[in-house]
C-alpha cells in the first residue's frame, strides 16, 4: 500500500494500472506511468512498489517535514542492467522532468539529501530519473503492447501462429497472409500475434515502430 494517498492535483495525472505484481499502481505524471510500463516489461524486475514510505527530515530553518519518493523496485537476483545503468540493490526513485530540475523549489535539494540518507541506511541505492532515461525508443511499442499482455489467445491460434513462423514466415504480414487470406480473419489474429510479442514467446525488434512489416521470430531476443 502506498505510505502517501495520491490526490487527484491540477495539472496532473492520476490513474490505476495493473502492476506485474498483480497488484495496482497509482501514477501522479504521464512520466510515472511510462515508467511503470517500462517496469511491467522488465524481465530484470523482480517487483516494484509505488511511494513506498514516507521520510522524515528537518529542513535548514529547523522545520520537520515528510518526503515520499515516486517508486521502489527490487531486482532479480545478481547484477543487472536496466536503463543503461548496473542495478543489484533496489532502487529508491525520485521521477521528475527535467524542466523542473532546472528550475527546482525550494526544498528539493534536501528532500533528495533526506531520500539519499535513508537509501543508503536501508540498503538501496537513491535514482532521480527524468525523462532521458524513460523515454527510450522501445517505450512507444511497449505502450502498445501492453493492452495484449492479458490477451486471451486460444491454444489453436497460438500454434497455427508458430507454425507459421517454423514454415518460414518472417514478417507480421506473412503470417497473416499463411493463415488467412480474408482480411476479417486476419483482423482477428492480429492481436494473437502482438500478445506473443508482448509476453516475449515472439521477438521483435521494439526499438523500430510495429506494423505489419515487423520482423518476427520464436523466443526471445
Amino acid at each position: 500500500m502506498p505510505a502517501r494517498r495520491i490526490r487527484k492535483t491540477y495539472g496532473s495525472i492520476s490513474g490505476a494500472l495493473s502492476a506485474k505484481t498483480g497488484s495496482l499502481v497509482r501514477f501522479e505524471s504521464a512520466l510515472e506511468r511510462d515508467l511503470y510500463i517500462l517496469l511491467d516489461f522488465a524481465e530484470c524486475v523482480a517487483t516494484y512498489e509505488e511511494q513506498p514510505v514516507t521520510i522524515g527530515w528537518v529542513d535548514h530553518l529547523g522545520k520537520a517535514r515528510l518526503y515520499t519518493p515516486d517508486v521502489l523496485i527490487s531486482f532479480k537476483g545478481g547484477t543487472v542492467r536496466f536503463l543503461g545503468r548496473s542495478a543489484m540493490k533496489p532502487w529508491l526513485v525520485e521521477v521528475k522532468y527535467r524542466s523542473y530540475l532546472a528550475k527546482p523549489d525550494p526544498n528539493f535539494r534536501e528532500r533528495l539529501l533526506a531520500g539519499i540518507r535513508y537509501a543508503a541506511q536501508s540498503g538501496f541505492y537513491f535514482r532521480v530519473l527524468t525523462e532521458r532515461d524513460i523515454r527510450i525508443p522501445s517505450l512507444p511499442n511497449l505502450t502498445f503492447l501492453r493492452r495484449y499482455l492479458h490477451y486471451n489467445l486460444d491454444e489453436r491460434s497460438r500454434n497455427a501462429i508458430t507454425h507459421a513462423i517454423q514454415t518460414g514466415c518472417c514478417t507480421v504480414s506473412e503470417v497473416l497472409q499463411s493463415m488467412s487470406t480474408d482480411k476479417v480473419q486476419q483482423g482477428r489474429t492480429l492481436p494473437g500475434i502482438w500478445h506473443l510479442i508482448a509476453v516475449g514467446s515472439l521477438s521483435a525488434d521494439l526499438d523500430q515502430p510495429l506494423s505489419n512489416a515487423t520482423e518476427v521470430a520464436l523466443g526471445e531476443v
